[in-house]
């Protein structure tokens, strides 16, 4: 198989895949109020009245086939043929806590896509996520990054391929129970 063939290969997956997500994963999800809570329309529940931690990267690990980053939101994985250019850094918001995946290529640091917690309304809906019996439900979604103005050939494939590290990274998700996809 042909370089261009393979860049074409791996885009055409890719646009597979977010236009998957966003045929299934555009509508709201709706979630019954608890009738017991007082709430106001419009306000926003800060992670520690949701009961919920801060969102830290706690641990980083790697074997032959994979890179393992565990966090007190939960762990998830990507392939390790990535791990010399993505990095993964947790952001705290007020009341919404974002993981951004970027990738070093050719010296420039990249956002290939951010998963978002608590940011209802944010990016292409995944799920939800229930972080202990107190916590609330809170929403969990992606939005991916696009290829910067001149990026091409290789850099560009390498771009596509570690952008694709979202597949690993969702269905590693998928494996924790506290985890419901959307619908």
């Amino acid at each position: 198989m042909s370089k261009n063939t393979k860049s074409v290969a791996i885009l055409l997956a890719l646009c597979a895949v977010v236009t998957a997500f966003a045929a299934g994963g555009c509508r709201k999800i709706e979630t019954p109020e608890d009738p017991s809570k007082d709430t106001q329309i419009g306000s926003v529940d800060t992670p520690e009245e949701m009961n919920a931690p801060a969102l830290r990267i706690e641990t980083t690990d790697e074997d032959n086939k994979w890179v393992t980053v565990g966090t007190t939101y939960g762990a998830f994985r990507y392939s390790s043929a990535f791990s010399d250019i993505i990095a993964v850094t947790a952001v705290q918001h007020d009341a919404a806590s974002n993981l951004l995946f970027t990738a070093d290529i050719d010296g420039k640091e990249i956002l290939l896509y951010t998963i978002r917690y608590n940011e209802d309304g944010e990016g292409i809906a995944l799920g939800t996520l229930k972080l202990s019996d107190q916590a609330a439900t809170m929403p969990v979604s992606v939005s991916f990054g696009d290829a910067p103005n001149g990026l091409a050939g290789n850099e560009l494939a390498t771009f596509i391929a570690a952008q694709e590290t979202f597949n690993d990274v969702l269905t590693s998700m998928m494996e924790d129970s506290r985890f419901t996809m959307a619908e």
